[in-house]
């Protein structure tokens, strides 16, 4: 019985190189010397970041952590131009985007806002407690958080912290207009935010820093 072996295997292959003009190079052959070209560096540019021309921001509490406060005697208002809708277990309230810049790619940015929202609290028949947060900041990096300026004089202050875990992102047009939409970005109340709510409203004693989640909606073009 003819047996096909790899010497018959190589001979038919070198036949077939031979007459198509084709010159084999051995396997075992020595591997050419490596381009002595230099290795490109990498590019100095800046991420590119692309100014925001509008758009809001919305934050949906949790409705565990809208009860504690409510029951608490923290009642929530928007200071325009933001918005609040109360729904039947949380509070929506909607910040409009007055300035700011974002990466599309690695959607890193600087986020500013219009309006902010304050807490309510009555002390006794004629004396109410107040705190408001306005100028809400949102930076989007490594460690997202959002910053507010506090009672409009005491300085700014890290009001939560972002989580971009889950987030979903949709680009859009809308009016001949590029959008970009980040939405489930998960918002955790800082301390110095809870330690600010129940020093100022006795019966406020969160379970949880758990704030509720974020959508953030900006007009690229």
């Amino acid at each position: 019985m003819y047996r096909l072996t790899t010497r018959h295997v190589w001979a038919a292959v070198a036949s077939a190189a031979a007459v198509l003009g084709v010159v084999l190079v051995a396997v075992a052959a020595p591997p050419t010397k490596a381009s002595s070209a230099p290795t490109p560096r990498a590019s100095a540019t800046p991420p590119l970041r692309v100014l925001i021309r509008g758009g809001s921001t919305t934050l949906v509490t949790d409705p565990a952590q809208s009860e504690v406060l409510f029951l608490g005697g923290a009642a929530p208002l928007a200071l325009a131009p933001a918005g609040l809708q109360l729904t039947d277990d949380a509070f929506r309230f909607s910040f409009p985007i007055g300035n700011g810049n974002l990466n599309p790619v690695s959607l890193h940015g600087t986020i500013g806002h219009r309006g902010g929202f304050e807490f309510w609290g009555r002390e006794t028949m004629s004396a109410w407690t107040e705190l408001s947060f306005t100028k809400l900041r949102v930076t989007l990096d490594a460690t997202s958080v959002v910053n507010a300026v506090f009672n409009g004089n005491q300085g700014r202050h890290r009001i939560m912290s972002l989580d971009l875990t889950h987030k979903h992102v949709v680009t859009f047009n809308k009016g001949g207009h590029a959008w970009m939409r980040i939405s489930h970005i998960g918002a955790t109340m800082s301390d110095w935010l809870v330690d600010q709510l129940t020093a100022a409203f006795g019966g406020y004693h969160p379970a949880t820093h758990k704030l509720g989640t974020i959508t953030i909606a900006a007009r690229l073009s």
